[in-house]
């Protein structure tokens, strides 16, 4: 299947699914990064544009990407958009009487903006639309109740390779296409920094996993470093997609 026709078939997908729910509207938050860019342009053509708000929630200590620069993609989608910064959400969080690692604040911040998003879909009668991909879904590589909480997943299905190609058919803009992709959770980061290996060394793997290949066969196909480093993520974090356990109580 080519970009084009990718993009027209989550576009048809993403439309069928809001008119099947008794939604109105459809929320998502907004950065400056790709993922949640291509989710705009499939909802800008999807549904009525005024049937769409993108949140943007600026963090004051992350300067990597201004609010001049998420603002300026919602108008150029031509949809709704409000600004919520979450400084002042998050700062009782911080004084919270126990030690937080860095791991837990950066978490935080991501079930702050759901929050957000939720709060709104409620008062509005939205649905939230999340901006996973199937990289970060297979790696858990997404906030559990934080950016992994959505009611809809338009790229959930599309590898982060694939989501350059896509978005470059759905007309996102090459500045925001070509910045090194990054969750924004704290100065400095970047998805391939933490993961240790670019999205087009990672997506091979995962689209082999996908296809059941075994470890063994990973490994003929692939660095072993490599695969060893997927396989551990992917079962560390399988908890994240996987249904919460229930205690059963045998009658």
């Amino acid at each position: 299947m080519t970009p084009e026709e990718k993009f027209k078939e989550i576009v048809k997908a993403t439309k069928e699914y809001f008119d099947a729910s008794n939604a109105e509207t459809a929320v998502f938050g907004l950065s400056c990064g790709i993922d949640s860019a291509l989710v705009g342009y499939i909802l800008a053509k999807a549904l009525p544009k005024k049937k769409v708000t993108a949140i943007l929630m600026p963090d004051a200590s992350i300067a990597s990407c201004t609010l001049e620069d998420e603002s300026s993609i919602a108008a150029a989608m031509g949809i709704n958009y409000s600004v919520q910064p979450i400084d002042k959400i998050l700062s009782p969080i911080s004084s919270l009487p126990w030690k937080q690692p860095s791991l837990a604040q950066a978490n935080s911040k991501a079930r702050v903006r759901m929050l957000l998003l939720y709060n709104f879909a409620n008062s509005n009668n939205s649905l939230v639309i999340g901006t996973g991909n199937k990289s970060e879904l297979m790696l858990g590589y997404f906030t559990k109740h934080g950016d992994g909480a959505c009611d809809f997943l338009p790229i959930g299905d599309l590898f982060k390779t694939d989501v350059f190609e896509v978005a470059r058919v759905a007309g996102v803009p090459e500045e925001v296409i070509s910045k090194p992709p990054s969750a924004g959770l704290f100065e400095g980061q970047t998805d391939e920094q933490e993961l240790g290996y670019s999205y087009a060394v990672l997506d091979p793997v995962l689209r082999a996993i996908e296809q059941r290949k075994s470890e063994a066969e990973l490994k003929t196909m692939f660095d072993i470093n490599l695969v060893e480093k997927v396989i551990a993520l992917v079962g560390k974090n399988m908890h994240k997609s996987s249904p919460t356990p229930i205690a059963e109580l045998v009658e």
